[in-house]
C-alpha cells in the first residue's frame, strides 16, 4: 500500500529555493527608504551651497562697481572717513554717488545679499604710506570694502572683503 503522506524526497546535492520572504522584502524596502532619504538631504544641501556661491560671484560686480566709482570719484572718501558702515536703514547717509551701489547691494532683485552690510574702511598704502582722505586725489589710499550677509539656510555669515588702492600715482 502506498501512503499518500509521505514527503517526496529530494536527490542529494539538491537545493530547496523558496521565494522572497516578507522580512526580505521589508528590509530591503527599509534600506532603499533610507538610501532616498539620504539623496534628498544631500539635495537641500547642494542647493543651499550652490544659492550661496551664487552670492558671493555677485559680490564681485559690487566690488567692480565701487573700483570705477573710487576711480572716478576719489574725493568720495574725504565724505566716507577714515570707516563707515552701510546697511539698508543708513543709506542715504552715505555720499550720493555711492547710494545707488548700496541700493544694489541691499534691494537689487539681482544682487540682494540678505541681512547685508557694507563697510568701506582707508588705511595705508601698500608702503605703508597712511592715506589723507582730505586730498584722495593726490595721496595714495588704501581702501577695504567688506562685504558681510547672512548665509542662505542659516549658518555662520559670509563675507567678501576687497582691497583697493587709489590716489595719486
Amino acid at each position: 500500500m502506498m501512503n499518500s503522506h509521505i514527503p517526496a524526497q529530494t536527490a542529494p546535492g539538491a537545493r530547496h529555493e523558496g521565494g522572497m520572504t516578507l522580512i526580505s522584502v521589508l528590509v530591503a524596502l527599509l534600506i532603499f527608504a533610507f538610501s532616498l532619504l539620504a539623496l534628498a538631504g544631500l539635495y537641500t544641501r547642494l542647493v543651499s551651497a550652490q544659492l550661496g556661491n551664487e552670492l558671493t560671484t555677485s559680490t564681485q560686480t559690487i566690488g567692480n562697481r565701487f573700483w570705477a566709482l573710487l576711480q572716478a570719484q576719489p574725493a568720495m572718501l574725504g565724505a566716507i572717513g577714515s570707516s563707515a558702515t552701510y546697511t539698508s536703514a543708513n543709506v542715504t547717509s552715505a555720499p550720493a554717488v555711492l547710494q545707488p551701489l548700496l541700493r544694489d547691494v541691499f534691494s537689487s532683485q539681482y544682487v540682494n545679499l540678505p541681512g547685508a552690510s557694507v563697510t568701506i574702511a582707508t588705511g595705508n598704502d601698500a608702503l605703508g604710506t597712511a592715506c589723507n582722505t582730505a586730498t584722495p586725489s593726490t595721496t595714495i589710499c588704501g581702501v577695504t570694502l567688506s562685504l558681510t550677509w547672512t548665509a542662505p539656510g542659516g549658518g555662520p555669515a559670509r563675507r567678501q572683503v576687497f582691497a583697493f588702492q587709489v590716489g595719486g600715482f
